[in-house]
């Protein structure tokens, strides 16, 4: 488990990226790679990493300092499905965020800042849709990497539209 401050996506922006994981799950199925797809439910945009747990004291401190926090809402939209391949990311499956990133970025510096968190490592505008079970030879990422590129110009990903204005605690099984 992990616990993050972030963006939950609502319901019928979750349906919209469901179908663009449906549009997908086929090509790895075929390739014989097992995924651990995320639920809907628990589509969301990271903006802070807070660690593995919260206990009762630093939850109430920082949804105090929440309260409190304010910043301005700003656009999201994607790019492109990916495959991360090192760190965090290794082996997830996320649709980048294309505008909307770089306010994301600064965000989480304000909230850093703002709640006195420790430097995280590069943080990378994205909804996870699942995580690859199977290891991936370089050239099997590769070339997924580009059915990956191909598919997300033929589904609508582009078309998925939505502001972030609010952030909260998130805890991630």
């Amino acid at each position: 488990m992990s616990a993050i401050i972030g963006y939950s996506l609502d319901k019928n922006i979750a349906e919209n990226i469901k179908s663009i994981r449906v549009g997908i799950s086929q090509t790895f199925t075929d390739l014989g790679l097992k995924v651990s797809w995320k639920d809907q439910k628990s589509y969301n945009i990271t903006v802070a990493y807070l660690g593995e747990s919260l206990n009762l004291i630093q939850r109430a401190y920082i949804n105090h300092k929440l309260k409190d926090f304010q910043f301005e809402s700003f656009p999201i939209t994607f790019s492109t499905i990916k495959i991360g391949k090192s760190g965090r990311n290794r082996s997830s499956i996320f649709l980048e965020i294309l505008d909307g990133g770089e306010d994301i970025r600064k965000l989480c510096l304000e909230l850093r800042q703002t709640l006195h968190l420790k430097e995280d490592i590069n943080l990378v505008p994205q909804v996870t849709l699942g995580r690859i079970t199977s290891d991936l030879s370089d050239s099997m990422y590769t070339d997924l990497q580009k059915s990956l590129y191909v598919m997300s110009k033929k589904l609508p990903v582009k078309k998925i539209k939505f502001v972030l204005d609010d952030v909260s605690i998130i805890e991630e099984k």
